[in-house]
C-alpha cells in the first residue's frame, strides 16, 4: 500500500496523523492545528514553500497536456490554444494550492524520521521538547565552556 493511503488522505485535505481532521476551514485558509488530534499544521516559518514543487509539477503537466490535446488532438487553432493555456497557467496554481499544501504536509509528516522533529509529529510531547535544545538536553544541564 505504501504511500497510496497518505496520498489519498492528502487529496481529501485531511490530517496526515489522524486522517479525520480537516486541514482547511475556508478554501485556502488552513487551521493552525488539526481540529481532531491537535497536530500543529504550521511547523515553522516558510514550511510550505516546498509545496510550490508539487503545484508547479501539476500545473506544468496539465497545461502541457491541454496544449497538445487541443492543438493536435482536437485541431483547435493555435491562438485559442495559447490563450487557454495562458489562462490555465494563472488559474490552476491557485486552485491546486490547497491540495499542494496538503500533499506537502503529508509527505513531510510520513517521511520524517529525524528525531529532532519528534516534537512536531507527536504534539503531546511538545511542552517537554520546547524546553530542550536541538540535542535534546535541557538548558540547565548543559555544561558551559
Amino acid at each position: 500500500m505504501g504511500m497510496l493511503k497518505p496520498t489519498l488522505t492528502a487529496l481529501r485535505k485531511r490530517c496526515p496523523r489522524c486522517e479525520q481532521g480537516k486541514l482547511f476551514h475556508r478554501f485556502s485558509k488552513m487551521h493552525r492545528q488539526c481540529p481532531q488530534c491537535g497536530l500543529p499544521l504550521a511547523p515553522g516559518p516558510g514550511y510550505y514553500i516546498g509545496a510550490l514543487y508539487p503545484n508547479y509539477a501539476v500545473t506544468f503537466l496539465v497545461v502541457t497536456a491541454v496544449y497538445w490535446i487541443m492543438l493536435f488532438g482536437l485541431g483547435v487553432d493555435q491562438k485559442t490554444t495559447l490563450w487557454t493555456s495562458l489562462a490555465l497557467l494563472f488559474i490552476l496554481p491557485v486552485l491546486f494550492n490547497p491540495y499542494a499544501r496538503s500533499l506537502w504536509l503529508s509527505m513531510m509528516y510520513h517521511a520524517s524520521s529525524n528525531p529532532t522533529t519528534k516534537d512536531w509529529r507527536d504534539s503531546d510531547d511538545r511542552e517537554e521538547s520546547e524546553s530542550k535544545d536541538v540535542l535534546g538536553e535541557p538548558p540547565h544541564i548543559q555544561q558551559k565552556t
